[in-house]
């Protein structure tokens, strides 16, 4: 639509500044912004009076306390050899309000309790063009700061070994002047060992899951998958004793895959869920009693479903190139 040239790229804010000819301005090149990032952006911005003229204003800049930049000009007034707009000078400018605002960023686990450093924090911006991931930072601490920019709003997600991840969003939208703000999020542990998904049943002697069951996996694992969208999970089935190894094994393995179709009907990727069974090699109770009669009560107890938490699937963001990533 006209001629575009000098893109400067602020990651912080994921604001892009160019200069172009293609919309009407007050003459020659003019330095406009825009926020966005990928093929997501949103409507160009006219820089104002100040940086632009009526000559060629193009090449700007920020510094990196963003309080002012540089630009190019060959407005009058600047080193003339010629004629008054014959040549292109450095212009140096400053905000006149500049407003600083420092976040505070605290990780805890659950009740406050201290964690050691080595967090992943992932900080992103969202506004009517998506969500765009502007910076990745490794915690040393339980808090770190933040400089953020105003009229925005931030979305903090919290990755740390061990936990499911956390998040928490901050808004600098209606900040006047500078402030410090503060932001805990709390991270829950993962468990170490396998939970039972009580009172999951199948149909006698088959892999096909009862209605009861397949509404006990919308209150639980369904559930769990809303909150860590990303989370993988070992779906794993057992048995009694009851028939020979290789059946038991055969009949674990499809009751197993049986929860994994219902949760992939229900939207969850296949990626996430691995079905396994167990057949009867790990039993929590004795499926008979010490003089060898049957125990009804230890056999149903060793008919169950557990899911295991493996760990996180990653997930494809719209990301800045990292070697360009805003240093704190």
């Amino acid at each position: 639509m006209g001629t575009e040239m000098t893109p400067f790229y602020d990651i912080q804010s994921k604001t892009l500044y160019y200069s172009t000819d293609g919309f009407p301005t007050i003459g020659g090149l003019d330095i406009y912004s825009n926020i966005g990032g990928g093929s997501k952006w949103e409507t160009s911005l006219w820089a104002g009076k100040g940086l632009n003229s009526s000559a060629d204003d193009l090449d700007f800049a920020l510094k990196p306390s963003n309080r002012g930049g540089f630009f190019v000009s060959n407005r009058p007034g600047g080193e003339s050899l010629y004629h008054s707009t014959c040549c292109d000078d450095i212009y140096e400018f400053e905000y006149n309000e500049f407003i600083e605002i420092i976040l505070d960023l605290c990780v805890y686990g659950r009740n406050k309790e201290l964690l050691n450093g080595d967090a992943i924090v992932n900080i992103f911006i969202r506004d009517s063009t998506g969500q765009l991931l502007i910076t990745k930072k490794t915690m040393q601490d339980i808090c770190m700061k933040f400089p953020l920019r105003p009229g925005k709003e931030y979305v903090f997600e919290v990755k740390k070994t061990g936990y499911f991840p956390g998040s928490g969003t901050v808004s600098t939208e209606g900040i006047l002047k500078s402030t410090n703000l503060k932001k805990d999020i709390e991270l829950e542990k993962i468990p170490e060992e396998p939970m039972i998904i009580g009172n999951i049943r199948y149909d006698f002697d088959s892999p096909n899951l009862t209605q009861d069951s397949k509404n006990i996996l919308d209150s639980t694992l369904l559930v769990l998958f809303k909150k860590y969208p990303n989370v993988q999970i070992e779906i794993r089935a057992h048995t009694d004793s009851k028939g020979t190894d290789e059946y038991n094994m055969r009949l674990s393995q499809k009751r197993a895959e049986s929860v994994v179709s219902y949760l992939k009907s229900k939207g969850i990727p296949e990626i996430q869920m691995i079905g396994k069974g167990y057949g009867e090699t790990i039993p929590l109770a004795p499926n008979a009693h010490p003089d060898g009669t049957d125990d009804p009560k230890g056999r149903e107890k060793n008919r169950r479903t557990e899911f295991k938490i493996l760990g996180e699937i990653e997930q494809e963001i719209i990301n800045i190139d990292e070697d360009n990533e805003v240093e704190y």
